[in-house]
């Protein structure tokens, strides 16, 4: 589940992207019974939810949810192409949650080395992304802090009990190859940096 501006869903190609739901966010409510949906494995398929006012949305899912903190980067090599991985039939970027007392920079460094076994460096701040998922029952708001980083290693050692299954480096030019299989907040990063 994915929140998104109606101004930044204008922009997706949806064509080769399955969409269960694409409609406006109204309340927590809802989004609770699209979860508890797509958690019974009733609705199978990705669920994008509209809204103008996105702080206003995030506000109303968080009265009802935990906060988890996560970092993550965009790993450009000297080729000039980007890390991506794949997990959980999506691919995605190399993240997770941060540690106690870790800042966002440290948790994305230290990530990048354990999921995929690569020592990057930050060069700049992405955009922030935020997603929704459900865990023991419970409402889960991610909040991911991106970085895109730079690493002169090539060989990607996959960290496999993260569900982690493959690794490719990936150019800008072929983004489109990936857009529909890749998580939709993601979109917002790989248009960064094209």
């Amino acid at each position: 589940m994915v929140f998104m501006k109606r101004s930044d869903v204008r922009k997706l190609d949806l064509s080769d992207f399955e969409i269960g739901y694409l409609e406006d966010f109204k309340s927590g409510k809802r989004t609770h019974e699209l979860l508890h949906a797509m958690i019974k494995g009733v609705l199978k398929v990705p669920v994008i939810l509209l809204t103008d006012r996105p702080f206003t949305a995030w506000e109303t899912v968080l009265l009802k949810s935990k906060l988890v903190l996560a970092a993550g980067g965009m790993i450009k090599n000297n080729e000039g192409k980007y890390l991506f991985i794949h997990r959980r039939g999506w691919w995605d970027l190399p993240k997770g949650k941060l540690d106690k007392g870790e800042s966002f920079k440290q948790a994305a460094i230290r990530e990048v080395k354990e999921e995929v076994g690569i020592d990057a460096k930050i060069v700049s701040k992405l955009p922030d992304t935020y997603h929704v998922y459900m865990e023991n029952n419970k409402l889960i708001l991610k909040h991911t802090a991106w970085f895109k980083m730079k690493s002169e290693q090539m060989k990607i050692i996959l960290q496999t009990e993260e569900d982690i299954v493959d690794g490719k480096w990936i150019s800008p030019k072929r983004f489109n190859s990936i857009r529909g299989r890749a998580y939709p907040n993601l979109h917002s990063l790989m248009d960064e940096v094209e």
